[in-house]
């Protein structure tokens, strides 16, 4: 501000000096670009940050630092009750009950940063599915402003949520059904549709990416080779794929990649990988999505995401496989530590035995304990589509009921 001033002074003497010189129409002409151009350097010095591109953090907390060694992690609790409807219909696979307390995830986390430019990074699922699953292990190394390379097991970069997956990220207590986790296989059915991608969905291999500043928007980018999907498009017996437990069965290597743009609070993405999945490399499969996120200043987010997976399939596994799934979801700050949320979500799949679709729409709230500490609760309704199948053979029935659920989770970050 003091610059401002002498400038201001400095100016003003100068003008001074000519004024005798100057008509009057030419005095006031000179005077109105002396105040625009303090007015443009104000602008300038008190302008905000450029707003980051609308996707989401880090999925990494500080945690501990131990000299070049940072340790961290995470953990969720959930508790689920069926207050309307029954999880103990036959349509539902690996439903104890109406009621479950569980812990979901406990990740623990380790960085070691090697140099400026090179760190390692892991984390891992301890309570996944009755074991221990590594989630991340990857070397890093920023080989330019613009250019990141990963090569290990990596966070797939496909779409917006797979970015927030984790639970101390998202403010729902539930995924979209197009991107379900473990703790909630239970309420994938039998004979219905199945998730495009699990949650945190991660593979093997090498990852480029980056962001580029393109004077106002922002421009993402991300390209990889990987070990791709095995053999869990085939007329499997089982309704819950574990995408992460299929290990490559080929010499076919996966291609992919994202971009995004971001203008402001809004961020425009397109995703797309694809390979062979069978043992002959003779049958492909694809995942395409599209995803938009907007940000404003009064807290409120908005979020949407469509991916479509065709897969080909041989006659005697089903014939050529379909499934679609999109999500929306809004969430508003209200206070710096209550926010509200609301989502709905769809899954289609074709062909199927018993049900093409299922949705459901959530409604929450959570409210944050501390800095690494949130409390969410929710009511979600999951409506199950119609039975299309054969009703002579029908083990799992043909009618079923919608159902309504109470959800709790407390996450804590460290």
């Amino acid at each position: 501000m003091h610059r401002i001033i002498l400038i201001a002074l400095f100016l003003a003497a100068t003008a001074a000096h000519a004024e005798e010189a100057l008509s009057p129409e030419a005095r006031i002409a000179a005077l109105e670009a002396q105040v625009a151009a303090l007015q443009k350097r104000l602008d300038e010095i008190t302008a905000p940050a450029r707003p980051a591109p609308a996707e989401a953090p880090s999925r990494e907390k500080p945690g501990l630092s131990l000299g070049a060694v940072t340790v961290g992690g995470m953990i969720e609790t959930q508790f689920s009750t069926a207050v309307g409807g029954s999880l103990r219909q036959p349509i539902f696979t690996g439903t104890k009950g109406n009621s479950d307390f569980v812990l979901t995830h406990a990740h623990p986390s380790i960085r070691a940063t090697l140099n400026d430019k090179t760190s390692a990074y892991a984390d891992w699922c301890m309570t996944h599915m009755g074991m221990t699953a590594t989630y991340e292990a990857y070397l890093e190394h920023a080989a330019s402003e613009t250019v990141d390379v990963k090569a290990g097991r990596w966070l797939l970069p496909f779409g917006a949520w797979n970015s927030i997956s984790n639970p101390a990220q998202f403010p729902t207590v539930s995924r979209p059904l197009m991107y379900l986790g473990h703790e909630e296989r239970g309420i994938v059915l039998q004979g219905g549709p199945r998730p495009i991608l699990n949650d945190e969905h991660s593979d093997i291999g090498l990852l480029v990416s980056g962001q580029k500043e393109m004077g106002a928007p922002i421009l993402g980018y991300a390209a990889y080779v990987s070990n791709g999907f095995g053999d869990q498009f085939s007329n499997y017996p089982d309704a819950w794929i574990d995408y992460r437990a299929n290990e490559d069965n080929n010499s076919h290597k996966s291609l992919g990649g994202r971009l995004s743009l971001t203008m402001g609070g809004l961020t425009l993405g397109a995703s797309a990988t694809g390979g062979k999945w069978d043992t002959e490399n003779r049958y492909a499969y694809s995942i395409r999505g599209l995803d938009a996120t907007w940000r404003n200043a009064g807290g409120l987010t908005l979020r949407a995401e469509y991916a479509t997976n065709p897969v080909n399939r041989p006659a005697d596994s089903g014939g050529r496989l379909r499934r679609h799934g999109w999500y929306a979801m809004a969430d508003q700050r209200l206070s710096p530590k209550w926010n509200a949320v609301a989502m709905y979500s769809t899954l289609s799949e074709s062909p199927t035995a018993n049900v093409r679709t299922v949705s459901r729409l959530t409604l929450g709230a959570d409210y944050r304990l501390a800095d690494t500490a949130t409390l969410k609760a929710e009511v979600g309704r999951l409506f199950i589509g119609r039975f299309i199948g054969d009703p002579t053979n029908a083990p799992q029935g043909t009618d079923y009921q919608d159902v309504t659920t109470l959800k709790m989770s407390t996450v804590v970050s460290f």
